[in-house]
């Protein structure tokens, strides 16, 4: 029997080994491998749930759920019925917790137009006094929902833990500084409550860290993913105090290049300094009707409320006015330690890293260990390995939903589909190399894939310093690899060359599998490209390795791999094929009360609609409910005439000064309507407009009109001043959802796969 060493030479041995000791060797570095990627994937999962019955001082998930029933029993988007209904019950827990609860009332105005739009927000904040007179720790989580979702995950969850939070903090003993707590709302509407809290709420001033929950889906576990600026005081005391950090600096500096936001980013804007944290996984719930209670993940919130509790209390009892320190890079290990250290050192250990690269060509041509046309074909193979991985998988994940129409929500997150695609970059990966192999020795080609972490790294130190450490440390410990294989003195101990290759290797498997793992939660597979692409380079680290392991049966693995990578993919998507349920339209009742008459309306009658459309249907539009009268093209029938009452307007004052008519009202929804439209229908024209004392844009001063979100149980007041001579006539919409109970079909929920429920409209004009 014969063992090969790296170089391809064969060497006779005496072996006890029935399959011979390469093939033992090989087996066990395999498996090595494997066990790091699975183990370093799996430890990231969140916590086990505590129950009810642990000590006070504890975050128990088990009596924070308990608050869920009444903060998910029904959407509750601001303005909402079940909006008002979960304010209720927060002023109502913060109140009993022995705190004195605020109802912040704000105008925050929004984009877009016309007409002109604006939110009435109504936060509740709570302030837990500490025993010194320093900067306070700020806590935030929304309390409000997407219109068709129970928000029980997004951000129910949040909302339960700080409370528990809560709870625990006043279990123990007093902080010194003092806690506020902050639920906004309008988050879904475009981080209202967070914008209005520091436009207008006097704590703003006193804010010296802000720690933001949120969540992008109903389980796993929670990242730490974005920071504020200068984050190196922040970092460590996050790493000092966090059970389960899960943290890396690559979301940081991704997150900046992302249009997506939260509560936190008008923080940061503002120059507060705080810390985000979100779950990402089960987006097939985010923003749908499946964002329900029974989606809940308790070790999910048990995560949550970890990190919530353990930075009050550390945050809680230090100095928070100057906690900005120089950014630093960091990443968890097996989420069980942050390792964390200043950029400052990023330019050094990029040139030191640099350095040994060029050391290692130079002294491996000397030697003979190394050829240019070896290094040249290892970075072109990588190349194309990256490139035709890359591309078949996005082709393969856009040919299979064309065939079946369509993939479910959860395709994306398929874990079968994931391993698919590692399969195929593990088949083409090999494949390309295998060709290669007669033509260069393994040192050759692994250098020369070396040279795309070695370009990768110089460019993410240039310009994304935070995400160096996926490249610094896996290529360092790779070179390392190399080093033995150029310099090392020969030995016939395949046993050892494995030990000191899989070594090398963990590094890159332990730092690269749970980032490849979180971009693909994060992403889904509509980024399989990208998913790949990451696939791809990580083998490229573990050439050696690979050349090791396929050492007897060169062409095995990536034929395995291949066949793997088709099998899984069929099953996958048989398993995740879309649904054949058509998505209900949204229904619309439109009653004017001028007129006396109600109608159905719906854009495109579905099977659904029929219920409302069974008679005779015409096609129209809705133009008494429409800026400007403008109205789209509906499918319209004769509606049962509901009992709703209309939206009220109440003159305050009405006076004229030089020519200009100024007029204060209160405009308010009688049936408690979320949104309430204001539009003047007569030729005045609008010189300025006050909404509840804030000024509004002036400019539209024709055909003037107003869109109210979140519309206050009293109402709002108005004042116009107005250049007319004519009677001014105004109209009033309020919408509602959901549909008034005037039938059968009416008095149904808003269907499950509905993506916007159904409105109730009603119209009613003054002429002052």
């Amino acid at each position: 029997m014969a063992w090969v060493n790296l170089s391809g030479k064969a060497n006779s041995w005496k072996t006890i080994y029935p399959l011979g000791e390469e093939s033992v060797t090989a087996i066990l570095l395999a498996l090595c491998l494997v066990l790091a990627a699975t183990l370093s994937i799996r430890e990231h999962d969140p916590p086990a749930a505590l129950s009810a019955t642990v000590s006070p001082q504890l975050f128990s998930a088990g009596r924070a759920v308990q608050h869920l029933p009444a903060i998910a029993n029904e959407p509750h988007p601001m303005g909402s019925t079940g909006h008002r209904l979960v304010q209720q019950y927060l002023l109502k827990q913060l109140a009993q917790a022995g705190l004195e609860p605020q109802l912040q009332l704000a105008t925050v105005a929004l984009e877009g137009g016309p007409p002109l739009q604006l939110a009435a927000v109504e936060n509740v904040a709570a302030r837990l006094k500490g025993t010194a007179t320093g900067k306070a720790l700020l806590l935030v989580a929304h309390y409000d929902s997407e219109p068709n979702s129970f928000g029980a995950s997004d951000d129910g969850a949040a909302v339960a833990s700080l409370l528990e939070t809560l709870r625990a903090l006043k279990a123990g003993a007093q902080l010194k500084n003092d806690v506020i707590f902050l639920f906004t709302d309008g988050e879904e509407n475009g981080l209202l409550g967070a914008r209005a809290f520091l436009n207008e709420h006097p704590w703003a001033k006193d804010v010296g860290v802000v720690l933001n929950f949120d969540a992008r889906g109903n389980t796993g576990p929670v990242i730490m993913f974005e920071t504020s600026d200068n984050n190196g005081w922040l970092i460590e005391q996050f790493a000092e105090v966090s059970p389960v950090p899960i943290a890396h600096s690559l979301s940081y500096e991704l997150y900046k290049l992302l249009p997506n936001d939260t509560d936190m980013t008008p923080f940061k804007r503002a120059g507060v300094p705080g810390l985000n944290f979100a779950n990402i996984d089960g987006i097939v719930r985010y923003h749908t009707p499946l964002d329900n209670l029974q989606g809940v993940d308790d070790n999910t919130i048990q995560h949550q409320g970890s990190y919530a509790l353990a930075l009050a209390d550390r945050l809680g009892n230090l100095d928070l006015s100057q906690v900005r320190q120089r950014n630093v890079v960091y990443f968890d290990l097996f989420g069980k330690v942050l390792v964390r250290y200043s950029t400052l050192w990023v330019l050094p250990l990029t040139l030191a890293i640099v350095a040994m690269f060029a050391v290692l060509i130079i002294v491996g041509l000397r030697r003979q260990k190394l050829t240019v046309r070896g290094i040249a074909r290892g970075f072109l193979s990588m190349f194309v390995s990256l490139v035709i991985a890359s591309m078949v998988s996005w082709l393969l994940w856009k040919i299979a939903w064309m065939i079946r129409h369509g993939p479910s929500p959860e395709a994306g997150q398929s874990r079968l589909l994931l391993l698919s695609f590692v399969a195929l970059a593990m088949a083409t990966t090999l494949a390309a190399f295998a060709l290669l192999r007669k033509q260069a020795d393994t040192e050759s080609l692994a250098m020369g894939a070396l040279l795309w972490w070695l370009i990768l790294m110089v460019v993410t130190s240039i310009f994304l310093p935070g995400a160096t450490f996926i490249f610094h440390w896996p290529l360092l410990f790779s070179l390392i690899a190399i080093g033995w294989m150029i310099l090392g003195r020969q030995t016939k101990s395949g046993f050892l060359n494995s030990l000191i290759l899989g070594l090398c290797a963990l590094p890159g498997i332990i730092l690269i599998a749970p980032v490849i793992y979180q971009v693909f939660v994060g992403l889904t597979l509509n980024w399989s490209i990208l998913v790949t692409a990451m696939v791809v380079l990580l083998l490229g680290l573990l050439l050696p390795h690979l050349r090791l392991i396929t050492t007897r049966f060169e062409w095995v693995l990536p034929g395995a791999s291949a066949v793997a990578a088709i099998v899984l993919l069929v099953i996958g998507v048989l398993a995740n094929a879309a649904p054949e349920v058509k998505s209900s339209n949204r229904i619309y009742y439109a009653l004017n009360a001028d007129t006396g008459k109600a109608v159905w309306a719906t854009t495109q009658p579905d099977e659904r609609a029929s219920q409302f459309f069974n008679g005779a249907t015409e096609q129209g539009t809705l133009a008494d409910f429409g800026y400007k009268r403008m109205s789209r093209q509906y499918t319209l029938n004769s509606a049962p005439v509901a009992q709703l009452p209309a939206p009220e307007m109440t003159v305050l004052e009405d006076r004229t000064v030089d020519g200009v008519r100024v007029l204060r009202i209160r405009v308010s929804s009688m049936r408690q309507a979320g949104r309430l439209f204001v539009y003047v229908d007569s030729n005045a024209e609008v010189l300025r407009a006050r909404v509840n004392n804030s000024a509004v844009s002036d400019e539209l001063k024709d055909q003037w009109g107003l869109e109210i979100d979140g519309m206050p149980e009293k109402g709002v007041e108005l004042q116009l001043e107005v250049k007319t001579f004519d009677p001014l006539r105004l109209r009033l919409i309020d919408e509602s959802y959901g549909l008034p109970a005037v039938n059968a079909a009416a008095t149904q929920q808003f269907p499950t796969l509905a993506e916007k429920p159904d409105l109730t409209l009603l119209v009613k004009s003054f002429t002052l």
